[in-house]
């Protein structure tokens, strides 16, 4: 039994979402993820994207014990996090 209804093919996805997606550490809520991303703005897609890289690498060098306070992606799209200090990326990692 599929889960789907169009035959098992997974949804497309625009390019600039995939980019952002393929960054972004916590794969988790794409649909939702999707949903703000709809909304956003060409220049803020692009920030996204770049930024999604830098918090990809941050959570990349987070113990396990402290990935689980890296936002869902839907919450980071809508708090714009891509405008956040770098070095609060850092407490996440440091835990402080």
């Amino acid at each position: 039994t599929s889960l789907t209804d169009d035959g098992g093919k997974e949804k497309e996805y625009p390019p600039g979402f995939t980019a952002f997606w393929q960054f972004y550490p916590r794969k988790v809520g794409k649909g939702a993820a999707f949903n703000v991303w709809k909304r956003m703005t060409r220049a803020d897609k692009e920030e996204a994207i770049e930024q999604a890289e830098a918090y990809g690498q941050a959570y990349d060098l987070a113990p396990e014990s402290r990935r689980q306070f890296f936002k869902h992606p839907a919450t980071w799209l809508n708090a714009r996090g891509w405008e956040d200090d770098h070095a609060e990326w850092t407490l996440l990692i440091e835990g402080k």
